[in-house]
This record gives structure tokens, sequence and C-alpha cells, in this order.
């Protein structure tokens, strides 16, 4: 039998996808921008970009700092079967 052929770090429309998604989950406004540069970008002309770049990148920061923040302001629920909220 033949040795596994070793795995290539780009393998075609599968590494797009997961680099799309990963995209999409932690850094949303960058993503759409990238979406909308590939779509309207040959249309029209930024004269001074890295402005537009560092405002972007701006807010992909802050909207991580607080998905972080409210998820560590969430109490963990509990699993058992006492609920406090529930009229008896």
């Amino acid at each position: 039998m033949h040795p596994p052929r070793p795995r290539r770090l780009f393998q075609g429309p599968a590494f797009v996808d997961h680099l799309a998604e990963w995209l999409l989950t932690h850094c949303p406004c960058t993503a759409l921008a990238l979406l909308l540069i590939l779509v309207v970008g040959p249309r029209i002309t930024i004269a001074n970009p890295l402005p537009l770049v560092v405002a972007i990148a701006a807010v992909d920061v802050a909207v991580n700092i607080i998905r972080e923040r409210r998820q560590l302001k969430r109490p963990r629920r509990n699993s058992g079967a006492f609920r406090s909220n529930v009229t008896a």
C-alpha cells in the first residue's frame, strides 16, 4: 500500500469556505467590507483607503470586545430541575 499523501494547506473550495466562516464569526465587518470590495471595487476608486481599513478594523475589535464582555457577564445556567422564575 502507498503511504497517505500529505495534506496541503490550501485545498481549493474547502479552504475558502473555512476562511469565510472564520471571517464571518470573528470579523463580521471585515468580511462584509471584503465582499463589498469584491462586488463594487472595480467600479469605484478610493484615493486613500488606509482610514477606511483602520475604521473597519476598529469596529471589528470593538465588536469582539463587546462579545467577550457579554459572555463574561452571563451567569452559567444550572441544568438542574430548580428554576427560580417558575411559579408553583
